[in-house]
């Protein structure tokens, strides 16, 4: 239930940090014109997918259905009329959010080096980095050199 109900405000969320532009009303307006769409066409099938359920003669099935309609609903509902108004006016701006890491905790490079990897992969089978940036620092740069003195930036690949 749990999954359910934050995967849309996730997704916004993902959408909204890797927007390119660091103004607040420019990341939602990003975030709903990248992901609005998909995650609009997901809530409407699951809940249909709940509402078919809705005329079995079996106990559980009603449940279920009932289930998987309110929790689309609802969370569809918070995702877009609550979570966009909050992350217009308080959502996070610049590297706000990004998680350093003390030097003595240099040896979890080697997970930044294996992520790089990953990127190079997927830019081959891309077909270039015209489509596809990596979000990682190079992963031959000496530690301490991203973050600043004695850290270590850390940044998720997408």
């Amino acid at each position: 239930a749990v999954g359910l109900s934050v995967d849309f405000t996730v997704h916004y969320g993902v959408a909204y940090r890797i927007c390119p532009d660091e103004r607040r009303r420019q990341r939602t307006i990003f975030s709903v014109t990248h992901m609005g769409p998909a995650i609009t066409m997901a809530a409407l099938t699951t809940f249909v997918a709940g509402a078919m359920m809705m005329p079995s003669s079996i106990v559980a099935y009603t449940q279920l259905g009932t289930f998987l309609m309110l929790i689309m609903f609802y969370s569809w509902l918070y995702a877009n009329f609550f979570f966009h108004p909050l992350c217009s006016l308080l959502g996070p701006q610049r590297t706000f959010g990004q998680l350093t890491l003390p030097q003595r905790l240099a040896f979890l490079d080697c997970y930044r080096a294996a992520a790089n990897d990953e990127v190079d992969d997927r830019e081959e089978k891309v077909g270039g980095d015209d489509d596809v940036s990596p979000m990682l620092p190079d992963h031959n740069e000496e530690p301490g050199e991203v973050g600043g003195e004695g850290a270590i930036r850390m940044s998720f690949v997408l």
